[in-house]
């Protein structure tokens, strides 16, 4: 039986070291109306409200809150009654026409301490928080003790709190306070999603002339990312003959284009209408899956083109080199200079991770090819 209430014990430390609290309106600025007023502790149905802004609880976003502590004043400490904690999101940050706040939803009660300064809320189920302003509400669901309070907080410029109260025979009589009460919001965080990992299969397909796809199976890397030589020669890609009337800029002009996409683990991968390649340079960062579209790249090349895989997202890329034999390309030629591209297009001073390498030779060709440093 020992161990077996060791063991609870375990469980319930390492659930509650996964909790987190959240303080926000640390302040010493005084309020003795909100987060609720003492000195209307004896009204049942004095309720107050105040709305946080989202940008104060950015931290909780995906999170479930599971506690909710005001701090009272040491000279001006809690008196005896039972109160209803709320929330309700909103659009609005403040209480501009002095008017309750309808639809807030019970998440916990609690009954006051006399003596003490905290004010302590224990959600009955975990409350979780999706962003965006949250309005808290306390409503006094029965007659208490009248006792002066005084809350601990932050002033505000516009009036983010709002209270009031109500005798039998009369209406609700309304205020706004420019303050809101310091609060702790120990909450559970949103789960760590697990990290993405490399898809399995990628087949790049290549659409010729008459439609027809054309399929090639990529090669994994061990860095993650996908890739294959091809050469998109004049058939059936695309029919293109050299006019020796016409310069090398009017004849490459002329060159067709091979639209291309991509199947990552049976799911495509395009580009948003016919997007021209800039060929060493990433073409779409990342891959977005919901295009229909293609890629392109003019006929009559070698290509590598592949996926490189970069923090969670895929990154197409493309290096082009003439169709002729790489020991002739580089025979009796200087570098004239050599530009690195990461796989977002971005320019970088050295080779660095996935990179494109441009050089340009001295008789001025280019030639581009991707590496791993």
């Amino acid at each position: 039986m020992k161990k077996f209430f060791t063991l609870i014990a375990v469980a319930v430390m390492a659930l509650a070291a996964q909790a987190e609290v959240l303080t926000v309106c640390d302040g010493t600025d005084e309020n003795s109306n909100v987060p609720i007023s003492g000195f209307n502790y004896d009204l049942k149905n004095t309720t107050s409200q105040m709305i946080y802004p989202a940008d104060m609880l950015t931290d909780m976003v995906g999170g479930k809150i599971t506690e909710v502590k005001f701090y009272a004043t040491a000279g001006f400490a809690l008196g005896q009654n039972t109160i209803q904690l709320s929330f309700l999101p909103v659009e609005q940050n403040g209480f501009e026409d002095e008017s309750i706040v309808e639809g807030a939803v019970a998440v916990a009660n609690g009954s006051t301490v006399p003596g003490e300064t905290e004010l302590v809320f224990t959600l009955d189920e975990p409350y979780e928080y999706t962003g965006g302003n949250l309005l808290i509400e306390t409503l006094l669901t029965a007659a208490g003790t009248f006792h002066t309070t005084k809350w601990y907080g932050v002033s505000t410029d516009y009036p983010a709190g709002y209270y009031q109260y109500q005798f039998v025979w009369s209406s609700p009589f309304p205020d706004v306070e420019n303050f809101l009460p310091k609060v702790d919001f120990t909450y559970e965080p949103a789960a760590t999603p697990e990290p993405p990992t490399p898809a399995e299969d990628v087949v790049l397909v290549i659409v010729d002339q008459d439609n027809v796809e054309h399929t090639f199976n990529l090669t994994k890397g061990e860095d993650g990312d996908f890739s294959t030589t091809v050469t998109l020669g004049y058939v059936p890609f695309g029919q293109f003959y050299w006019d020796p009337a016409l310069s090398y800029a009017e004849n490459d002009a002329n060159r067709p284009a091979v639209p291309f996409y991509f199947l990552i683990d049976g799911k495509r991968y395009g580009a948003e209408g016919m997007r021209e390649t800039v060929l060493g340079f990433a073409m779409q960062n990342p891959l977005d899956s919901e295009l229909d579209g293609f890629y392109t790249v003019p006929v009559g090349f070698s290509y590598t083109l592949g996926v490189a895989f970069k923090d969670g997202a895929y990154y197409v890329y493309a290096a082009v080199s003439t169709p002729t034999a790489v020991d002739e390309l580089n025979a009796n030629k200087a570098v004239a200079s050599q530009r690195y591209f990461n796989v977002a297009g971005q320019e970088m001073k050295e080779a660095n991770g996935i990179t494109i390498v441009v050089t340009t030779y001295s008789d001025g060709t280019i030639s581009t090819a991707k590496m791993m440093k």
